[in-house]
């Protein structure tokens, strides 16, 4: 059996008992994310933003770029709970207890802060990359603006560079997958130390991380009809749990040379 194949397996077998959970925690963390949608979309409907085009009407872009603020301020204030879902099923796939209660558990005092700052960390990194990702696509629509270019190889060369980006910019942050899993195991708040254990175990078992995550390609796919997302998303996040417990533990045994 191949690894992939065992550690899904795992993953079946701890979610057992413990789905509904997974599916509970899964769908607060959504209803949060709606919340704020639905915010920023009561607060661009009450001040009339959008004209009957659904564009922003002329003087109305300091509210609209205000109201969008708002909402990104509001998912960041609240992204520790992105943290205790994967908490939850960290603690599943190493056949811990687990509880509703994990998703806010970072929301407690001294919890908090620390993982407010990892999660901007994070995504300062995250953000960095992706724009790197995308200089070609962005270099290409400075030249069709400047230089009057306006052909169709230029627009099917747009398409495939952003296609390019998007699969360079996944294949480059899976790696933080581990990241967020290490500092759930350890709650350091040396966070380059997290990210230099991640760069390590990465290194050294790239194949097998990719491996992982293409194996569920077909199953992600199927994510596009909402429902079987219930059971994918909670497959796929133990399984990486799962992926990490073991390579957390070969890297503490000094066995990942």
């Amino acid at each position: 059996m191949s690894i992939e194949k065992t550690i899904r397996s795992q993953a079946r077998q701890k979610l057992r008992g413990n789905y509904v959970l997974a599916v509970a925690a899964q769908f607060s963390v959504f209803a949060l994310m709606i919340t704020a949608l639905f915010g920023l979309e009561i607060i661009i409907s009450s001040f009339g933003v959008l004209d009957e085009e659904e564009k922003i009407r002329t003087g109305a872009e300091l509210v609209y770029i205000t109201a969008v603020l708002i909402a990104v301020i509001a998912v960041v204030l609240f992204s520790p709970v992105k943290n205790g879902l994967l908490r939850l099923f960290y603690r599943i796939a190493c056949g811990e207890e687990a509880g509703y209660g994990d998703v806010f558990y970072y929301f407690k005092k001294g919890r908090y802060l620390t993982t407010l700052g990892f999660n901007l960390v994070l995504l300062l990194k995250k953000l960095i990359k992706a724009f790197l990702c995308f200089v070609p696509y962005i270099a290409l629509s400075v030249m069709k603006i400047t230089l009057g270019f306006d052909s169709a190889f230029y627009d099917i060369t747009g398409v495939v560079l952003i296609v390019f980006a998007v699969c360079v910019y996944i294949l480059w942050t899976l790696k933080y997958f581990i990241s967020e899993f290490i500092y759930i195991d350890s709650e350091s708040r040396n966070f380059s130390a997290i990210y230099s254990v991640t760069n390590h175990i990465f290194k050294r078992h790239r194949g097998d991380v990719y491996m992982l995550w293409c194996s569920f390609l077909p199953w992600i796919g199927l994510c596009f009809f909402v429902l079987p997302a219930l059971y994918v998303i909670p497959y796929a996040l133990t399984s990486a749990a799962v992926s990490t417990k073991w390579l957390l533990k070969i890297y503490k045994d000094g066995k990942m040379i």
